[in-house]
């Protein structure tokens, strides 16, 4: 994954309503057989059976767009998700054989619901 930065220590956060860019490459010498299609999704942490799906796309894909703001079922909150992409043929669990692309889901981000700014009363 080469955007957002993988930061095990500080996953990268992110404001619910923002877009968020994924963006990936292949290494051409060990995927010989590339999926025609792949999957990005992201699950939280907390519970990986909340799934949102991000994008179904071509398997030459290498970036997605995810809206946060266009997510409502089930609604975004606040959190820490991983992010996964994969051949849909193997699945997100499948063993990749040789020469075929093995699924990812190493990258953990955070959202967060902002806040409206709130000015203070008064004088200092």
């Amino acid at each position: 994954m080469l955007q957002p930065k993988q930061n095990t220590a500080s996953p990268p956060l992110f404001a619910v309503g923002n877009n968020i860019v994924f963006e990936w490459a292949f290494d051409n010498q060990t995927l010989v057989f590339p999926p025609a299609n792949l999957t990005i999704e992201v699950s939280l942490t907390a519970n990986p059976k909340t799934i949102w799906p991000v994008a179904n796309v071509t398997g030459t894909t290498t970036s997605v767009v995810w809206n946060t703001a266009s997510v409502n079922q089930p609604p975004l909150s606040m959190g820490f998700y991983m992010v996964s992409v994969y051949d849909p043929k193997l699945g997100k669990q499948g063993v990749a054989t040789s020469g075929h692309l093995m699924p990812y889901s190493d990258l953990q981000i955070g959202l967060y619901i902002p806040e409206p700014y709130i000015p203070r009363s008064g004088g200092m």
